[in-house]
């Protein structure tokens, strides 16, 4: 539709115009501006039904990537799952019980995400680290 700014106000300039028209000749300038009226109130309608099927769309993308994440109910939820129970038993089994850090020996007691997955459920094996409780909470610690 273009410049929908532009057009109202064109529009709206040929209703006064139209109304300036009346002065000369009164018939043909109320039949034109009722029908650039009519017009104006077409496109204004028209406008009216796109925004609000844009505000739709928007608001279903939202829906879309905030509930992406939510096959669970929270995160606590997903700790709390069959599915991240096997997960955590593979990493404990990958790091035969000891933290996958560097040079540490002490037992593996927690699972890292190294980078969170849009979906709870859905990172790869790869993605998580099995750590002792010093690592993980350093992991966990903000850095300056």
């Amino acid at each position: 539709m273009g410049n929908k700014n532009t057009s109202s106000n064109w529009m709206m300039a040929t209703v006064y115009g139209g109304l300036a028209m009346a002065a000369i000749n009164p018939i043909a300038g109320a039949i034109t501006a009722f029908a650039c009226y009519q017009v104006h109130k077409k496109l204004k309608a028209e406008e009216d039904v796109e925004r609000e099927r844009n505000r739709q769309q928007n608001q279903q993308e939202f829906n879309e990537k905030f509930y992406a994440r939510q096959h669970y109910a929270s995160y606590e939820d997903y700790l709390m799952s069959d599915a991240w129970q096997e997960k955590r038993a593979a990493i404990f089994k990958r790091a035969f019980g000891k933290c996958e850090k560097p040079e540490c020996n002490r037992a593996l007691s927690e699972v890292h995400h190294i980078w969170y997955p849009k979906t709870w459920g859905d990172e790869p094996v790869s993605a998580l680290i099995g750590l002792c409780r010093e690592h993980h909470e350093a992991e966990h610690k903000p850095r300056f």
